[in-house]
Parts: structure tokens; sequence; C-alpha cells
């Protein structure tokens, strides 16, 4: 089992990036603890984008925050 520790203000990130995009798919969190400092969270679903089926994905937590 993967667990994913978040704080509430990335939970209301995580919201508004669906409320903005309007998506009713299920929606994919990864988070990358490679680089032995700190995580990179993403979360990524899957659209339609001008007639083609895409992967969308966006940076929740990233370098910037750590």
């Amino acid at each position: 089992m993967n667990k994913i520790t978040l704080l509430p203000s990335l939970i209301d990130k995580i919201n508004d990036v669906i409320v903005a995009n309007d998506i009713v798919s299920e929606i994919t969190l990864e988070q990358d603890n490679s680089s032995g400092i700190d995580s990179i969270t993403t979360m990524s679903w899957y659209t339609e984008h001008n007639g083609y089926h895409t992967k969308m994905t966006v940076e929740i937590t990233g370098v910037k925050d750590w």
C-alpha cells in the first residue's frame, strides 16, 4: 500500500483544479520522493482535447514549495 500525506491546503488546491477543469473522471495523485529532500506531488486525469484522448497533469507541490 502506498500512502500520500497531504495538508488541507493541498486538498483545497486539488479541488480548485477539479472545479476549474470540470473534471468528472477519476484523478490520479502521484508523489515522487526520489530527491531525498522533499516530494513533488502531481495530479493527472484523462480528457478530450481537440478531439484527442489526452492525459493532463498538474503539479500540486514541487521544488518551489520546499
